[in-house]
């Protein structure tokens, strides 16, 4: 309850977000970075809507920060699984150029969690970028990168016409080094790293180039997802839907106590309303 808590407070407090001293990404503004209003219906009481542009904030060109999207006891049940299938040695490269330490999450017991997920964050990426875009479930994947074994990514591009998704299993205490270097499509500017938070995630264009930095300690984990945008007219109001259903579902808020509720309720469920 507290991990869901925890989430719909990042989702719809900007007090909650400020910019703060740390090293994580998702909580202190990079070189270049903005704020990107996502779409919203007209406010015809002119009043600030406090949480609307911190769904999705973006920290360089068609890179975006997201709010959690899972939480702790997900993301603790993922990586003990994951972590046992790499021990048995039922991890896959998948066949990919730059090959990793994979593992389908549809060999998973949480499946339905980390898809239910991956839905709720998609939906998130269409109200940063305007774009609907869907992915095949039975490609989602999580690598490892482990200090002592596969420890790094080089740099590459997803392809044109994808958009990725990443969601991070792991604590930032959890290992040292890792996270993701984004490199901007303009030469002069510098490039930057993002450490989401456990259950956070980060989503970008395919066509920016990025690494998976070195982890020098521990382990990290990844929930990797490839989207594409959906052109089919007849798909996208059920693709939608379904994407908005599960984001209902992520980020519902908590029940209030009997104390507070004639006090917070109305509040939080006209937050949560115009997110939608």
């Amino acid at each position: 309850m507290a991990a869901i808590a925890a989430a719909y407070q990042a989702l719809f407090d900007v007090e909650a977000q400020k910019p703060q001293a740390t090293t994580s990404a998702l909580h202190t503004e990079e070189p270049g970075s903005r704020r990107r209003a996502c779409p919203q219906k007209n406010n015809s009481q002119g009043r600030k809507r406090r949480h609307r542009t911190d769904a999705c904030v973006e920290v360089g060109e068609d890179v975006f920060r997201l709010p959690p999207v899972l939480d702790e006891q997900t993301c603790r049940a993922a990586v003990n699984e994951v972590d046992d299938r790499v021990a048995l040695g039922l991890s896959t490269t998948r066949g990919a150029q730059l090959p990793t330490t994979d593992v389908y999450v549809r060999d998973l017991r949480c499946a339905p969690a980390i898809h239910e997920a991956v839905d709720a964050g998609l939906h998130l990426m269409e109200r940063c970028t305007g774009r609907l875009v869907d992915c095949k479930k039975e490609e989602i994947f999580i690598i490892t990168y482990c200090a002592t074994g596969r420890r790094s990514l080089g740099r590459h591009t997803d392809g044109d016409g994808k958009r990725t998704l990443l969601i991070t299993l792991d604590a930032s205490r959890d290992y040292a080094g890792g996270g993701t270097r984004f490199y901007p499509k303009e030469a002069s500017a510098p490039s930057f790293v993002v450490r989401p938070n456990r259950g956070a995630a980060v989503a970008f264009d395919g066509t920016v180039e990025h690494e998976g930095e070195a982890v020098v300690g521990g382990r990290r984990h990844v929930v990797v997802v490839f989207a594409t945008e959906v052109d089919e007219e007849d798909r996208r109001p059920s693709i939608r839907a379904a994407q908005r259903r599960a984001a209902q579902s992520v980020f519902a808020a908590p029940p209030p106590s009997p104390r507070r509720h004639q006090r917070r309720a109305p509040r939080a469920a006209s937050a949560y309303r115009s997110l939608f």
